[in-house]
């Protein structure tokens, strides 16, 4: 769920390349150090459709964020994380098939992000989360964009122990 400055008119040629709602893929692993304190990983790409309702219009946002991690069990097999991440992404906006502007900046992006999980076998668990994702791009032609974006998940995950 996208918000700020990219859901706003973005004119390029008097056409407006303003986000709407889109998606995120994640590839998290996180490693408890000691006790319930632990480090997050995670690569994630947001990718937000345009209003014009073009498929080959899209903006993306793909980073790398890491930090630390803290869990709390909970009742039974229910155990609940906050990660709160920093790291780096670049940012494009796809105007067509063959034309991209941006992607070639890194700048700082902040994630802070909660999840639930449920251990339902000995290494495999199921898990939603929630997070907020927030940088500030420096993009060619187009000027400084904030993305931010409220992102919710449900996924499943193995676990080595």
């Amino acid at each position: 769920l996208p918000f700020g400055d990219i859901t706003r008119k973005t004119l390029i040629d008097n056409q407006s390349y303003a986000a709407k709602t889109g998606y995120l893929s994640k590839l998290e692993i996180g490693y408890r150090l000691r006790g319930n304190v632990g480090i997050s990983f995670a690569m994630v790409q947001n990718q937000y459709n345009t209003v014009n309702n073009n498929p080959d219009e899209w903006w993306s946002l793909v980073g790398f964020v890491a930090g630390p991690m803290f869990s709390i069990p909970l009742k039974n097999k229910f155990i609940f994380e906050l990660k709160p991440r920093i790291g780096f992404a670049g940012a494009s906006l796809n105007m067509d098939e063959n034309t991209q502007l941006g992607e070639e900046n890194n700048s700082l992006i902040i994630n802070p992000n909660i999840s639930l999980r449920y251990n339902f076998a000995r290494r495999w668990c199921v898990l939603t989360d929630a997070g907020y994702i927030y940088s500030e791009q420096k993009m060619e032609f187009i000027g400084n964009k904030q993305f931010q974006s409220f992102n919710l998940g449900v996924g499943i995950a193995y676990r080595y122990k």
